[in-house]
């Protein structure tokens, strides 16, 4: 590495951060270290066929040394105590620092239990890896537990009515019920609590009917516009005083910024989140650009942020690679543009529904584009040949 290589440090080893990363590591004048405090690249999308014992473990987890064997990018496995930004220095758990010339912030957000009653103690979380895990874990416990007492009926509730709330509920139908099948149970409920209106806020109305429509068809029970306010052991309390019996209780219901932002005094947006210019640098702070969920980015067009979606923190990593090496280079800054509006949500086995060029499709297909997609995206990790085992073992679910 040439003496006058620029250095970059990377906060953050998920979708916007690896998607920097793979940017930086082309350019040979850039020195770059990824720091994680896992060692592994959690595959968000697919955590919901984890918990559900759909697909293996080694799914949803890629090793960081594997992606970046052999390129010009330091994973450091660590954990971020504070940044200095006037010494450019981050200091980490371990008593070592990093300097920098940039910094980049992809830390994602962090689960949400809004100070309700309970939640910490009697729910599961669902947004990291070992969340997932000892969920999982606890799903087949419920119902050894259950036979053991000889009860003839399991009750989950799912609080938030978000994407992975969906996903999760629909998914858990199918896996219940072989769990069912296993344990003598008679009966298999699963509830999703939402306190808005309605399910998957800012989708399109006719997909948000049509999730609502599969979702009773897999007999998902969905109560609305009723805020939980105290989670306990055997159940959730809702604000309008209704109760809820539950044998397994999980939280997918909000999410909250980093804190590290804030602690280094950077601007925030009413969010919390570091505001941005459209270049993702930080105002007032070139030389510290966000990616991913975290990012106070507003589209001018829209007057709104992005979707807190795997796709848009991908395109987000990937732009602010290319305007650092951009900076290095001496070239103007590329402004982010939202890479659209299309999406897919997996609302049970084999099924998902699509929203492509504003046209509403559902079924198995959209389910199969989605793991075309999932594919896509591990080849662009390292190569068709170690991703092709990872994408066989999610058509294998698909076939059975």
């Amino acid at each position: 590495m040439a003496p006058t290589a620029k250095k970059v440090v990377i906060l953050g080893g998920g979708f916007a951060g690896v998607a920097a990363a793979k940017v930086l590591a082309r350019h040979p004048k850039i020195s770059t270290t990824l720091i994680d405090r896992s060692p592994n690249h959690v595959y968000h999308a697919s955590l919901y066929e984890a918990a559900t014992e759909e697909v293996a473990r080694d799914t949803v987890i890629i090793p960081l040394q594997e992606i970046f064997s052999g390129s010009r990018v330091r994973v450091l496995l660590d954990e971020v105590l504070k940044v200095d930004k006037g010494t450019r220095r981050v200091y980490l758990k371990s008593g070592e620092h990093q300097d920098y010339d940039f910094l980049v912030i992809a830390l994602g957000a962090l689960s949400n239990d809004f100070g309700i009653k309970g939640v910490k103690e009697h729910a599961y979380m669902f947004r990291e890896f070992q969340e997932t895990m000892l969920l999982r874990d606890s799903i087949r416990m419920t119902f050894r537990m259950a036979d053991e007492r000889g009860k003839e009926e399991v009750n989950v509730v799912i609080c938030g009515g978000g994407f992975s709330g969906v996903e999760l509920a629909a998914e858990l139908r199918h896996h219940l019920d072989k769990l069912g099948q296993q344990y003598p149970t008679e009966k298999v409920n699963v509830t999703i609590l939402e306190a808005g209106p309605q399910l998957l806020v800012g989708l399109d109305s006719k997909a948000v009917r049509m999730a609502g429509e599969k979702l009773q068809e897999l007999k998902v029970a969905v109560v609305l516009n009723d805020p939980v306010a105290e989670v306990k052991k055997d159940g959730v309390r809702l604000k309008s005083g209704q109760w809820v019996p539950s044998d397994l209780t999980v939280w997918t219901a909000g999410t909250k910024p980093h804190p590290l932002p804030g602690d280094m005094g950077l601007p925030l947006d009413p969010k919390g989140r570091p505001a941005v210019n459209e270049s993702l640098a930080v105002l007032g702070h070139p030389d510290i650009l966000v990616a991913g969920d975290l990012a106070g980015y507003i589209d001018p067009k829209t007057g709104q942020g992005v979707a807190p979606q795997a796709y848009n923190a991908i395109a987000m990593g990937k732009l602010v690679g290319e305007n650092i090496t951009r900076v290095v280079a001496k070239l103007p800054l590329t402004k982010f543009r939202p890479p659209g509006s299309d999406y897919i949500v997996p609302v049970g086995h084999n099924f998902a529904i699509g929203v492509f060029g504003g046209q509403v499709s559902a079924g198995w297909w959209p389910s199969l584009l989605r793991k075309l997609v999932e594919f896509r995206y591990l080849v662009s990790l390292f190569g068709p040949i170690k991703a092709w085992p990872i994408f066989w073992e999610e058509v294998r679910v698909m076939a059975d």
